[in-house]
């Protein structure tokens, strides 16, 4: 049984609240559940690793990680650089501060980057480890098994690595010479996805 298991909550602000729901209007479900697990995984991570993160930047830079891909998908910038931007305008709109929204903007901006995980900022550093966890299993050995096994259960896969890699690829037949492209070349990234250690 995992009922008595307390995963980490999200942030209980009005803005929290607006970034959840805008999500949820402009992605698919398994993206949805991405974003939510990646939020989940950065902050057990937090916990592990002692990087205290203002939790409600890494909350909405984790939901809003992947907007270049499935939401912003027009643009000379990279899927990270445009999906930075998109969630540092929806946080300015919406009367958020300048520090704030950027400090969002360039988590999502550099969460893709392998160095993020060494990067000054909190933030910087858990949204890409949590994405991690999520996309190709880095990390997963310190995610504690009932506490992985709930967050599965609240947020399930449901076809996540076939809906991701189908995004992943289509930025990088727009954007042949972007990072996530030479990931996907040179890295073998598909294979990584398919490989980690989920069903789906």
């Amino acid at each position: 049984m995992t009922s008595s298991i307390h995963l980490p909550l999200a942030p209980d602000s009005d803005i929290s609240k607006a970034a959840g729901l805008f999500l949820a209007e402009v992605s698919a479900p398994p993206m949805v559940h991405h974003c939510h697990r990646s939020f989940q995984f950065a902050a057990l991570l937090g916990e592990k690793t002692g990087r205290h993160a203002d939790k409600e930047a890494l909350y909405i830079g984790a939901l809003f990680h992947d907007l270049g891909l499935d939401y912003v998908t027009e643009g000379d910038d990279s899927f990270e650089v445009r999906g930075g931007r998109a969630a540092e305008d929806f946080l300015l709109a919406r009367g958020v501060s300048a520090p704030m929204a950027g400090l969002v903007r360039t988590a999502i901006s550099l969460h893709t980057d392998l160095a993020s995980a060494d990067h000054d900022l909190p933030e910087v550093a858990l949204l890409h480890m949590g994405a991690m966890v999520d996309v190709i299993g880095m990390g997963i050995d310190d995610i504690p098994v009932k506490m992985l096994e709930k967050i599965l259960e609240e947020h399930p896969r449901s076809g996540c690595k076939t809906h991701l890699t189908k995004l992943l690829n289509a930025e990088a037949a727009r954007k042949p010479d972007s990072g996530i492209a030479t990931a996907i070349r040179d890295l073998n990234l598909d294979e990584l996805i398919a490989q980690a250690p989920f069903s789906s």
